[in-house]
């Protein structure tokens, strides 16, 4: 001051009764944000997987060894509500008992009674015995599906055959990938009007049931239940981040 030698200093002393808060709790959030954000990109990963396993193509069947026809299967399909036409080719002569059976257990399988049949022996034809009948549920004409369910089990008892599926109008075939799960062997070929399915079967390994055609994912590996799922954690981790605020908020600092 004027006149005297000394100074007064003044201390900036943070304010009575306003405690300096603890700079460890406003960070807490922020590790709240990151703990969020990485398992947003966690479940974003996981799901993308899931999709993409889903989605891809099964791979091809292995190259299987050349081996002879058994038989051959022809379906004839006219349109909806009209009985199919199945012609059976066996490459070898086979006695009508044993056609009569497969044709039985193909009714079966497709809910219907035996049908009559046209039997042609082998020894008309140079070798191949030819069967002939008419059935229903062998194609579906709303969802474009071929029973070959049905067909792969009522011959699985050969060791390759080939079935052939022509139709006559506007028919929604339901595309099936190639197929090499277990004993089943499957590989499909499209065209305009007619689908070609070449079928093996591993006689050492067809015990059971054999795998589905049109194999459905579980309800738990559905799409919409993973995005529900996902939809469920970011929820659930976003209430906790505000529980978590609020709390911090409202809490006395020592």
């Amino acid at each position: 001051m004027p006149g005297g030698g000394s100074r007064l200093v003044f201390f900036m002393h943070p304010p009575l009764g306003k405690p300096t808060p603890d700079p460890s709790l406003s960070r807490r959030p922020a590790y709240a944000i990151r703990l969020l954000r990485s398992l947003c990109l966690l479940l974003l990963l996981c799901l993308v997987r899931s999709s993409s396993a889903q989605n891809a193509p099964p791979a091809a069947p292995a190259p299987h060894p050349p081996q002879a026809l058994d038989a051959n299967v022809t379906v004839f399909t006219f349109g909806p509500g009209q009985p199919d036409r199945i012609g059976i080719g066996y490459n070898k002569d086979t006695s009508r008992a044993e056609i009569e059976q497969d044709l039985r257990k193909l009714a079966s399988l497709t809910g219907q009674a035996a049908p009559a049949m046209k039997l042609t022996p082998a020894k008309q034809t140079g070798g191949i015995t030819l069967a002939d009948a008419e059935m229903s549920g062998l194609t579906n004409w709303s969802t474009g599906e071929i029973n070959i369910d049905a067909i792969a089990e009522t011959f699985r008892r050969l060791g390759h055959f080939r079935v052939v599926v022509l139709w006559f109008g506007k028919f929604p075939l339901k595309p099936v990938e190639p197929i090499d799960r277990g004993p089943l062997k499957i590989r499909p070929q499209a065209s305009p009007s007619s689908v070609v399915y070449d079928i093996w079967l591993d006689q050492a390994q067809a015990r059971g049931a054999l795998p589905k055609v049109y194999a459905r994912p579980a309800w738990w590996q559905s799409q919409a239940f993973l995005w529900a799922l996902t939809l469920l954690v970011l929820l659930l981790a976003g209430l906790g981040i505000v529980l978590v605020a609020r709390a911090q908020h409202r809490a006395p600092v020592a």
